[in-house]
């Protein structure tokens, strides 16, 4: 179970390749869990996002992109961001 302060990697099917190779390759935050909507909004750093990246919304209040994630589409979480640093790391090199 996630909480919200918790780092995740994501992948969501039915979506394409470029966005699910950025969902795999970064980091992101949970910053809300929405359980009567059945969905957990995950936030990213903004220095690696490109402006016309339309997969992301900017939410002004923490000027912050973020994603609306289901809970199956997190593949990776931990408290401890240096563990998903390892896991991006691994499978970048393929070790």
């Amino acid at each position: 179970m996630c909480n919200i302060g918790d780092y995740v990697i994501c992948y969501e099917d039915n979506y394409p390749n470029e966005y699910n190779i950025f969902l795999s390759n970064n980091i992101g935050r949970i910053i809300c869990i929405n359980a009567g909507y059945d969905y957990i909004v995950v936030s990213y750093d903004n220095n690696k996002i490109e402006s016309n990246f339309k997969y992301l919304y900017k939410y002004d209040d923490l000027n912050v992109y973020c994603r609306n994630i289901n809970n199956n589409d997190i593949i990776y979480s931990s408290n401890n961001i240096t563990d998903l640093e390892l896991i991006i790391s691994v499978n970048k090199y393929n070790l």
